[in-house]
């Protein structure tokens, strides 16, 4: 007869390790996030932040892109804290009073498909109406005597004033912002790279290998992912880096941003990528044709 005490032992030990699953199913995600939006200076101001938990070094640095009403707002890049859990926090964005929603995406090393995003909703209070100051009445001046001269007419209101001036000027958009590329992961000699458009109000993304138009062969060794900001390329795909593969390339993405004033601006910006994958002749170079 086979011992119970050892039976029992078994099936608690079985219980505990199940119950230890979900925890550790769990590690380096974000755990939830929140946004608010309050008057800052009477105007209708919304921030944002985001819980890491359980992110070793090697899960670091963490980067993303936080979006409002389905806009992107803000880029995060490189964000690092100590320890395993951290709280990363937006900068202020002015918005309009009434309902917004507001979502964050995040990536990282080793992400291997943890949970990267949290949304939320706020409503935005209407900024405060300072009603004008009261005029008094004006005192009614005494009638003159009919032995004195009546007073010389005054001048018309607003005598002077130039047709057609009002009290706003033109509009000066503001600063456009810096724009960048970066890639992942960094000093890859090779396999996959993927190469990140860093930068706000993005739209309209192409993306560019020396000069020749990338990410549309529809091919497994290239593809274009978040609305155009992450083009991932295999550095071995002759196609796109040229027929020996070694050497200096550059990277190009244009696109479209829209200043304050609502004005359209092409863009584009560049990085220089030194493709270390062997020549084709290489005895080492086993990749037949995709």
């Amino acid at each position: 007869m086979p011992n119970r005490s050892r039976i029992v032992t078994a099936v608690l030990a079985t219980t505990a390790i199940a119950a230890v699953a979900p925890a550790a199913a769990e590690a380096h995600h974000v755990a939830g996030g929140s946004a608010q939006c309050t008057l800052v200076d009477n105007v209708p101001t919304i921030t944002a932040s985001a819980d890491f938990v359980g992110f070793q070094e090697y899960n670091k640095p963490i980067d993303g892109q936080l979006q409002i009403d389905g806009a992107d707002v803000e880029a995060i890049d490189g964000f690092r804290f100590a320890g395993l859990n951290g709280t990363w926090n937006s900068v202020p964005h002015a918005g309009k009073a009434g309902a917004h929603h507001v979502s964050g995406s995040f990536w990282w090393p080793h992400q291997d498909g943890r949970n990267g995003r949290f949304e939320a909703d706020v409503v935005c209070p209407a900024p405060k109406v300072t009603p004008p100051p009261k005029t008094p009445a004006p005192t009614p001046s005494p009638t003159p005597q009919p032995s004195s001269p009546p007073p010389p007419a005054a001048p018309p209101a607003g005598a002077g004033a130039v047709l057609g001036a009002t009290a706003s000027g033109p509009c000066v958009p503001g600063a456009l912002g810096r724009y960048r590329i970066t890639v992942t992961p960094k000093h890859q000699l090779h396999g996959l790279v993927t190469f990140h458009l860093r930068g706000a109000r993005t739209s309209h993304v192409r993306w560019f290998v020396d000069t020749r138009r990338a990410g549309q062969s529809g091919k497994r060794w290239e593809s274009i992912r978040r609305h155009g900001r992450a083009y991932h390329i295999y550095l071995w795909a002759r196609p796109r880096w040229g027929k020996h593969l070694w050497g200096r390339h550059t990277v190009e993405a244009r696109f479209r941003i829209t200043d304050s004033c609502g004005t359209a601006h092409a863009v584009r910006v560049q990085r220089l990528y030194f493709n270390h994958d062997p020549r084709p002749d290489d005895p080492i170079f086993a990749h037949p044709e995709r």
